[in-house]
């Protein structure tokens, strides 16, 4: 039979069984605060991730260029690396299938189309893309546009020039 003393212990552990409104809300504070810096921590991978998809691009672009320069003479005019999706082909010979596109879409930077310049005989190019992270190591990020390119709101670029 239950005596007084066995009433009371069973009283006890019923009222000790769940969490204080305190310790609820300080777990949950402690969760949201993880999850910000989980979200911050996020979306810096994605600037470096779009970053490191531009330089490829433009290194892609390079190379096509040169071998547009090695059979022809000069490098294409202006015009032919306007269309983002579009190809570089002289004749019946592609040297690239599609021109690459800003990996953000035509809400940044020119477009989405990476800026593309070259003197009036051919003999001398640039290709630029507006990066977004602002601690970027590479050297080859600087904090000016080519001549003639247009500027981005935050002032770093990677550009590849002729060699």
């Amino acid at each position: 039979m239950w005596n007084a003393t066995a009433r009371k212990e069973a009283g006890r552990a019923l009222h000790q069984a769940g969490f204080t409104l305190v310790e609820l809300l300080i777990v949950i504070a402690i969760l949201a605060i993880l999850a910000s810096l989980g979200i911050v921590n996020h979306i810096a991978v994605l600037e470096r991730a779009r970053d490191g998809q531009r330089k490829a691009d433009l290194l892609q672009m390079q190379a096509a260029l040169e071998l547009y320069r090695t059979d022809t003479g000069r490098y294409p005019e202006v015009a032919s690396l306007t269309s983002c999706g579009g190809s570089l082909a002289n004749g019946s010979i592609t040297y690239l299938r599609r021109i690459p596109c800003d990996p953000k879409g035509t809400t940044f930077y020119n477009d989405g189309i990476y800026p593309y310049g070259t003197d009036a005989d051919g003999s001398t190019y640039w290709i630029t893309a507006c990066m977004e992270n602002s601690n970027d190591s590479d050297t080859r990020v600087t904090t000016a546009p080519p001549a003639g390119a247009p500027t981005c709101e935050n002032s770093r670029y990677f550009s590849v020039f002729n060699p």
